[in-house]
């Protein structure tokens, strides 16, 4: 990374990861979760006892189950989570930036 870029990140102090606790023992039918990002990332997709999933940008989008995926590159500016009632919690990581790339 340029000298530029890392001056830039120092003096603006952009958030550019989110961190989201998803608690699967509250039912939950479309419900809008209105952070943007480049990625959503599911550090545990095995972390909930019933499929969890989840729809970018409009409610009515494609919805993917986050419990057998663990990363989701588009660009959103909300998305939507629906399940029903289970055990665990899912630990979502967004991406402010494309820039930011998380691996297992």
């Amino acid at each position: 990374m340029s000298d530029k870029v890392m001056n830039e990140l120092r003096a603006k102090k952009p958030t550019l990861l989110v961190t989201v606790d998803l608690d699967v023992s509250a039912a939950r039918s479309n419900i809008e979760c209105p952070v943007e990002g480049y990625c959503l990332y599911v550090l545990n997709p095995t972390g909930s006892s019933v499929p969890v999933y989840v729809g970018f940008n409009e409610a009515e989008s494609e919805t993917f189950d986050i419990t057998k995926i663990s990363k989701i590159r588009i660009p959103f500016y909300r998305f939507f989570i629906t399940n029903g009632i289970g055990a665990g919690t899912l630990i979502l990581i967004i991406s402010k930036t494309a820039e930011v790339d998380i691996t297992k």
